[in-house]
């Protein structure tokens, strides 16, 4: 079974809430299964090239999830999500194991796309960061957890092709004493979503 853990984009990212562009204008919004996103509409990313590289190594992860849903058409909320190996254990770094708890629960991140295919994921709580802690562990033994912290999270999308891809480009995270992390990678929205002439079918 899939190992759920709420993720930094989440993820990394978080990847990621859609909006009626003011550079775009036309009312171009997005769409799911052909009607206007709304509030409560659930929306899923999918990656499989999501790299951690932090003081302590390299993350390796096969599988990365984000679930969003929309509190509107101009803002979405990430919910959760998951990082996973093969087989759904958790991510791996050397022979060791890590497992990834997000903030996103508690305050809230707001992800929205903007002017010249550029978007942002930030917390909703003002004052908040986006923060997660990655319990690092050896044959069930915890060796250590991070706490990785940043104010918000850019990104870049791509619209102009068959599918819409969000991408996050070596984004630095503060982790104090265990030092920065860096995260980067594409996720892919899945489903019958569609944005400007964008359509990804499931």
């Amino acid at each position: 079974m899939r190992k759920k853990i709420l993720t930094v984009l989440a993820p990394v990212l978080a990847i990621m809430a859609f909006a009626v562009l003011p550079a775009m204008a036309q009312a171009q919004t997005l769409q799911i299964n052909g009607s206007p996103a709304g509030f409560g509409d659930e929306i899923q990313a999918f990656s499989s090239n999501l790299t951690s590289e932090s003081a302590l190594g390299n993350y390796e992860c096969e599988e990365n999830d984000l679930n969003i849903f929309m509190t509107g058409n101009l803002t979405g909320q990430v919910n959760g999500g998951y990082f996973q190996n093969s087989g759904g254990g958790p991510c791996s770094l050397g022979e060791l194991e890590v497992t990834s708890t997000t903030n996103a629960g508690t305050v809230g991140w707001r992800v929205q796309l903007e002017a010249g295919q550029q978007g942002t994921l930030e917390p909703i709580a003002p004052g908040a960061k986006i923060s997660f802690a990655d319990q690092i562990q050896s044959e069930e033994i915890s060796v250590a957890t991070c706490t990785y912290e940043r104010a918000s999270v850019p990104f870049t999308y791509n619209d102009d092709e068959k599918d819409l891809v969000l991408t996050v480009n070596s984004v630095e995270f503060n982790g104090g004493a265990c030092g920065s992390k860096k995260v980067k990678g594409t996720f892919t929205i899945t489903g019958t979503v569609s944005f400007g002439q964008v359509t990804v079918d499931p």
